[in-house]
């Protein structure tokens, strides 16, 4: 008669990373062995299998410095369907050895639809009442999928859709996965702030991805009765400044290339701020009661010394109205 086989009970410890995990996203198994009775293991496999009991990989254990038995993570796709996942990771070994080593563990993987991450940017400030108006939408999926042709509704305050589109095949510039489209809607007759939302079902991809929300304000305001024209130089050089941001609460606007931007408001008394990177700020008062003209020169900041830490007066910026 052959010799008896001794089995040994081995302790498995699985770590799954991420978790919970997207559908189909990399997932990966790092299994940790120990036996009570200190034998060698690293001529073992961890065999890592699904709930379809089929094998999805498996895990070479290796001595660590600490005595202790572990593999490199192995990495393989999460199940393609949302939900919790039984996986069953078993010590396997070669035939002929004198000592058997049973191990066997059960994991759970959770598996989450992908999350969309909706952005909303280029809404104007202010809008007149009743007047139409530009919107960009943007959705990303966590896991970066292509969202082009994914559709989206604009929804108002109470729920209604007041405008949709679908996501262009190309995403923004300089972004890996955001697909953007320009929708247009229509502002509603009454004034006041709204608060709108932009909505994208999860439905018509391989793979599951959930709804996706974002909200963003409207403010309605009267309609413009003049437009404001600010001009903004630098106070040295006498030249045009772009990217300047200029203010008229609730209006705002940014200068172009020639250093002008405009601003069509409801008659009434305002503040101007007009402010850019590396330059004083500029305040003025404005009556806005026809059409006007402001000039505006900014002051460049300048650097503060080391040596000389003491604060150095400076020239401020300044502003003109002009009828």
């Amino acid at each position: 008669m052959g010799n008896k086989v001794e089995h040994h009970p081995v302790t498995l410890r699985v770590t799954a990373s991420p978790t919970p995990v997207d559908a189909g996203a990399p997932v990966s198994f790092a299994v940790e062995a120990t036996c009570p009775d200190g034998c060698d293991l690293s001529y073992a496999v961890a065999a890592i299998r699904g709930d379809d009991g089929a094998t999805r990989a498996s895990a070479r254990l290796t001595r660590q410095a600490d005595g202790g038995f572990r593999s490199e993570p192995v990495t393989f796709p999460a199940p393609a369907t949302a939900g919790d996942h039984a996986f069953e990771v078993a010590l396997v070994e070669p035939p002929g050895v004198e000592r058997m080593h049973d191990a066997v563990t059960k994991v759970t993987l959770s598996v989450t639809a992908h999350a969309a991450y909706v952005h909303t940017w280029d809404a104007p400030s202010a809008v007149a009442a009743g007047a139409r108006f530009n919107v960009t939408v943007g959705i990303k999926c966590s896991c970066g999928c292509d969202l082009s042709g994914r559709s989206f509704r604009i929804l108002d305050e109470a729920g209604g859709e007041v405008a949709a589109g679908t996501l262009g095949r190309e995403p923004w510039p300089g972004t890996g996965a955001l697909y953007f489209a320009v929708a247009e809607a229509v502002a509603p007759n009454d004034v006041g702030d709204r608060a709108w939302s932009v909505e994208s079902s999860g439905g018509g991809l391989p793979l599951p991805h959930a709804a996706g929300v974002a909200h963003f304000p409207v403010k309605v305001v009267a309609a413009p009765d003049y437009e404001v024209r600010i001009e903004v130089a630098d106070r040295a050089s006498d030249q045009p400044v772009s990217g300047v941001q200029v203010v008229m609460h609730p209006y705002r606007a940014s200068t172009d290339e020639s250093g002008v931007a405009r601003i069509w408001v409801a008659k009434g008394s305002y503040r101007l701020h007009v402010s850019g990177r590396r330059y004083l700020p500029c305040q003025n008062s404005v009556d806005a009661d026809r059409n006007l003209v402001v000039k505006v020169r900014l002051a460049a900041e300048l650097p503060q010394s080391p040596f000389f830490p003491m604060p150095v007066k400076q020239e401020p910026s300044v502003s003109e109205v002009l009828g």
